[in-house]
C-alpha cells in the first residue's frame, strides 16, 4: 500500500482556510498579525486564531502555525508569549525558523510539535539530524532539492519530511536572501520581502550590455508538480505543501481540489493515474507565471520567465486591430471569453483590463466560444497579431466560490447513530465518529402509542437530517418497540444535543492544560552574560586565494578564514593545505577552513574529505556556514566559528550556538549596531564590518542558461565578469561557484571604517573583512587600516570615502523591520 502524503494547503485568512478545507485539504498553515513569513498577508488575531483552530479540528483538519522569521530580542517575551498560546489552544504545531525560537519552544512547550521552515536552508540529510537532536519533528526541505535527494532524506530519518509542490518560487535559497533587506529594509527573514526578484533588469558581460529575451532576469516560474506526482509520491515524503498564502481563496478551493484527486487518484490505483486537460487547465488559469517542475528532475534549463513577473493566464485569443477612435479591441478567440472575465495582452505589461461588454456582428452578447470574432472596450493601444490571455475566469472563480460559501458544508464527517426508544424508558442516543463516543440520555419518557406508533422508519428519517452541520450519518441503528410514540420535537431536542456534545469533542480534545506564564524564559533569558571586554577586537580576514592570504597577513590579520570551492576560477581546489597553515602560524594568525554555505548530500563526502585534511594540517578549526556541515565538524572534534548564514539573531540563538560547541559565532548583518551589542554580551561574537555582501544564493545559473548550449552549458562565468544593473542603475556583482551556482552581491560595499568606534562598543571579539574579491594590493591595505582603526591611530584621510567610492553601513543604524 503505497503511503499517502498530508495535503497541506496555505490559509492566509479565514475564508481561504475555509476554501482550503472545504476541498480536501488534510492540513492547513497559517500566520498570525505578528512573526509571520508572509507579513503582507491578512493573517490572523488571537481571536481569529481560536476560531480557526477549531473549526478545522471540527472537520479533521490540522492546523500549523507559522512564526517562521527570526526574532529580535526585544521580540523574545512577545513570541514566547504566543507559543503559550499556539500550546493553550491546540495548534497541532508550530513552523519556525529562528534557533533561539525552536530552543524556547522544546525547554518551554515540549508538547507543542515544532516543524523547521523552509527558511532555514535545510538541504542535506545532516542539517535534518541535527533539527531531529533538537526535537524537531518535520523539516520543510529547501525547494532546490531533486527527487532523489528527497528520497535520500525522507528514507534515512526518522523526522517527517515536508516538500512544496505547487506556487511562486523564491530564486534564491529561502533564508539565505539579503536582497530585498539591503536594497530596502524589508527582509525576507522577517516576512517583509518587497520581492526585488520581480523587478527589471539588464545583464552586463564584461561591462557590455547583453540583449536578453526579457529584463525579468531574476523571476521563477510557478511551480507545478501534477505531471510528475506519482515520483513525487513515490519518494515517500510525508507532506506536500501548496504555496499561495497571499493568494485568493478561490485560488486556494482550486488547486487543493485537484492536487486532492491527483494524490487519492494515484494512492488508489497507481497503474491507472492521470491528470485530466480540464485539470491542468485550471490550474493554468487560476494563476501561472509559466510552470515548472523546479530542480525536481535536476537542474532546470529556463526556469525563469524574463518577460513577464506576475500572472500570465492562458491563450484566449488574438488581437485582429485595435480601433483607437473607438478604443476597442477586435479578437478572434481561440477559447471561451465571457463578460467579467480579466485579460492581458502578450509583450504589453500593465494592459490588463477586465471584459465589460462585448459584441459579435455588431450585437451585445454576455459570452463566445472559440472561433468566435469579437469586439470589446479597450483603454490600452496594442498592436494586431498579439496574443491575448486571459487572466481572471469569472466562471470558474464563481464555481469553486460556491465550494465554501455554501451553507450546507461540501466536507463532511461520517457518524454511525444507535437510537434507544423503549416504552417506559428514557429516550437515549449515541452517535460516533470512529473516535470519539457521545450518549445522550433524554429527560423524555418514550410513551406507549395511542393511535399513530412512531416507526422505526420514521425516527430514521428525523434522526437522519443534519442539515448545516458536519456530520453525515453513514448508519442508524434503531431499537425500540413496536407501539410507541415520540415526539419530533423530542427526537430533533436529543439529536441536537448530541451533536453539540459531539462537536465539543472533537475541538476540545486537542486543547492543552495552560502552561503557567513564562517565568522559566525570563531565567533562560537572563542567565549569565560576560563581561564588557576591554581589549581590542580581532582582525579576521576572509581570503580566497594564497595572495590574498599572504596580504592579509602582512597586513596584521589575527584571524583567516579560507574560502573552499568558491569560484570557478579559485586556487582553493588545488591549494596546499600544509604552507597555508604555515603562512598563517609564522605571523601568529590562526586560519580556519570557511565552508559553503550549500552543501547538498552529494558535496558532503568531499567536505569532509576538506575537512579531514584540514584537520590533518593543523588548522586551527573550521568555519561552517549550515546546520549538516556543523553537525559533521563537530563529529570530528573540529573546532568551529558559525557563520552568518546560519542567521544567529538573538541571545537565544547565539547561547544555543556556543552550546553546540562554537567558540564564536558571526552575527546576521541585519543586526543594528545596539542589538550587536545585546547580542555579543553573551559571548565570543563576530560581526563583518567590510566588503561586499552576498545579498542572494540561487542553485540556478543563469548565466549558463544565456549563454550556454542546449546540450551543455560551457561555463562562460570563467572567462567573464557579470553584474545585473537595476531600473535605478545598481549593480549587483555576481560569481559563479565550481558548483555553478549564482551568488549575487549588494551594490555596494559595507565599510565601517568611519564608525568603528561604534563598532567597538558593541563588545564583538573580532571584526571580519570580505576580501575574497579584492586585488591582493588591497586586501594588505584594508588589513592595516583596520587594524590601526581598532587601535584607535585612524587619520582623516582613511575613512571609508578613501577606502571606496561608494559604500554602505548596511544595517548597522538602519535595521530592518
Amino acid at each position: 500500500m503505497l503511503k499517502k502524503p498530508e495535503l497541506m494547503a496555505p490559509a492566509g485568512d479565514m475564508t481561504s482556510l475555509t476554501a482550503a478545507v472545504e476541498n480536501g485539504a488534510d492540513a492547513v498553515y497559517l500566520g498570525m498579525k505578528n512573526f509571520s513569513a508572509r507579513g503582507y498577508a491578512n493573517n490572523f488575531s488571537l481571536d481569529e486564531l481560536v476560531e480557526a483552530v477549531d473549526y478545522a479540528h471540527l472537520k479533521g483538519v490540522r492546523v500549523y502555525v507559522t512564526l517562521n522569521v527570526l526574532v529580535k530580542d526585544s521580540e523574545l517575551e512577545d513570541a514566547v508569549n504566543l507559543l503559550y498560546y499556539l500550546h493553550d489552544i491546540g495548534a497541532d504545531a508550530v513552523i519556525l525558523q529562528d534557533l533561539g525560537l525552536i530552543t524556547l519552544a522544546r525547554k518551554l512547550v515540549p508538547e507543542l510539535p515544532v516543524h523547521a521552515s523552509t527558511q532555514m536552508t535545510v538541504h542535506n540529510l545532516e542539517s535534518v539530524r541535527f533539527l531531529e537532536d533538537m526535537g524537531v519533528g518535520r523539516v520543510i526541505l529547501a525547494r532546490e532539492l531533486s527527487l532523489e535527494e528527497l528520497e535520500y532524506i525522507t528514507k534515512n530519518t526518522a523526522v517527517g519530511i515536508e516538500t512544496f509542490v505547487h506556487g511562486a518560487l523564491c530564486i534564491s535559497y529561502s533564508g539565505q536572501c539579503l536582497f530585498s533587506s539591503m536594497i530596502g529594509g524589508r527582509s525576507g527573514n522577517r516576512g517583509f520581502c518587497a520581492q526585488p526578484c520581480r523587478k527589471k533588469y539588464n545583464l552586463y558581460k564584461d561591462g557590455k550590455k547583453v540583449e536578453t529575451s526579457g529584463k525579468y532576469l531574476l523571476s521563477p516560474k510557478d511551480l507545478n508538480t501534477a505531471k510528475i506526482l506519482p515520483e513525487l509520491i513515490n519518494t515517500e515524503v510525508d507532506a506536500f505543501k501548496i504555496e499561495g498564502r497571499m493568494k485568493r481563496p478561490e485560488y486556494v478551493a482550486g488547486v487543493v481540489s485537484i492536487y486532492r484527486k491527483l494524490i487519492d487518484r494515484y494512492v488508489e490505483n497507481p497503474s491507472d493515474y492521470y491528470i485530466s486537460d480540464n485539470e491542468l487547465k485550471q490550474l493554468g488559469q487560476l494563476f501561472n507565471r509559466d510552470f515548472t517542475t523546479a530542480y525536481l528532475l535536476n537542474k532546470p534549463v529556463n526556469l525563469i520567465n524574463p518577460v513577464r513577473p506576475y500572472n500570465r493566464g492562458l491563450p484566449v485569443g488574438e488581437v485582429i486591430v485595435y480601433n483607437r477612435k473607438r478604443k476597442t479591441l477586435q479578437i478572434k478567440l481561440s477559447d471561451t471569453l465571457n463578460i467579467g472575465d480579466g485579460i492581458g495582452i502578450e509583450g504589453e505589461e500593465d494592459t490588463g483590463d477586465t471584459v465589460t461588454s462585448m459584441y459579435k456582428k455588431g450585437n451585445n452578447i454576455n459570452s463566445a466560444d472559440s472561433g468566435s470574432i469579437v469586439e470589446i472596450p479597450f483603454k490600452y493601444r496594442v498592436k494586431s497579431g498579439s496574443r491575448v490571455y486571459k487572466t481572471f475566469d469569472k466562471h470558474l472563480n464563481e464555481s469553486l466560490e460556491k465550494t465554501f460559501t455554501s451553507s450546507v458544508p461540501a466536507r463532511k464527517i461520517p457518524v454511525s447513530i444507535i437510537v434507544k426508544a423503549f416504552s417506559g424508558s428514557n429516550l437515549e442516543l449515541q452517535i460516533s465518529d470512529g473516535t470519539n463516543n457521545v450518549s445522550v440520555v433524554s429527560d423524555y419518557v418514550v410513551e406507549n402509542a395511542l393511535s399513530k406508533p412512531t416507526s422505526k422508519k420514521q425516527i430514521e428519517k428525523q434522526i437522519a437530517k443534519m442539515g448545516n452541520t458536519v456530520f453525515d450519518p453513514s448508519e442508524i441503528t434503531i431499537h425500540t418497540d413496536n407501539k410507541i410514540f415520540i415526539p419530533i420535537s423530542q427526537l430533533n431536542s436529543i439529536k441536537n444535543k448530541a451533536i453539540t456534545r459531539l462537536e465539543k469533542k472533537r475541538t476540545e480534545k486537542w486543547k492543552r492544560p495552560q502552561k503557567k506564564g513564562n517565568e522559566s524564559y525570563r531565567m533562560y533569558l537572563n542567565s549569565d552574560s560576560i563581561t564588557s571586554r576591554s581589549s581590542s577586537p580581532q582582525i579576521a580576514v576572509n581570503v580566497v586565494s594564497t595572495k590574498q592570504l599572504e596580504s592579509a597577513v602582512s597586513g596584521g590579520a589575527d584571524l583567516i578564514y579560507f574560502e573552499y570551492l568558491k569560484y570557478q576560477n579559485s586556487e582553493i581546489i588545488n591549494n596546499d593545505f600544509e604552507k597555508l597553515v604555515e603562512t598563517a602560524h609564522n605571523s601568529e594568525c590562526r586560519i580556519y577552513l570557511n565552508t559553503p554555505r550549500i552543501t547538498t548530500d552529494n558535496e558532503m563526502d568531499d567536505i569532509k574529505k576538506s575537512l579531514a585534511r584540514a584537520k590533518s594540517n593543523n588548522f586551527d578549526g573550521v568555519m561552517v556556514s549550515n546546520l549538516g556541515v556543523l553537525k559533521v565538524a563537530k563529529s570530528m572534534n573540529l573546532p568551529v566559528i558559525v557563520n552568518a548564514s546560519l542567521n544567529i539573531f538573538n541571545k537565544i540563538s547565539f547561547d544555543f550556538m556556543l552550546k553546540c560547541g562554537a567558540e564564536k559565532v558571526v552575527l546576521s548583518p541585519e543586526l543594528t549596531i545596539d542589538q550587536i551589542k545585546s547580542v555579543s554580551s553573551k559571548g565570543q561574537a563576530e560581526c563583518i564590518v567590510h566588503g561586499p555582501l552576498e545579498v542572494m544564493v540561487s542553485e540556478y545559473c543563469f548565466v549558463g542558461d544565456i549563454f550556454g548550449s542546449k546540450k551543455s552549458c560551457g561555463y562562460p562565468c570563467r572567462n567573464s565578469e557579470y553584474e545585473i544593473v537595476d531600473e535605478k542603475g545598481y549593480s549587483f556583482p555576481l560569481e559563479m561557484d565550481e558548483n555553478c551556482r549564482t551568488h549575487i552581491y549588494n551594490s555596494r560595499n559595507l565599510c565601517m571604517l568611519d564608525n568603528i568606534d561604534d563598532i567597538l562598543k558593541s563588545d564583538v571579539a573580532s571584526i571580519r573583512i570580505n576580501a575574497g574579491t579584492y586585488e591582493p594590493f588591497y586586501v594588505e591595505k584594508l588589513t592595516k587600516t583596520y587594524k590601526k582603526a581598532v587601535n584607535g591611530s585612524t587619520t582623516p584621510d582613511t575613512g571609508c570615502t578613501d577606502i571606496l567610492k561608494g559604500h554602505t553601513t548596511g544595517h548597522y543604524y538602519r535595521g530592518v523591520l
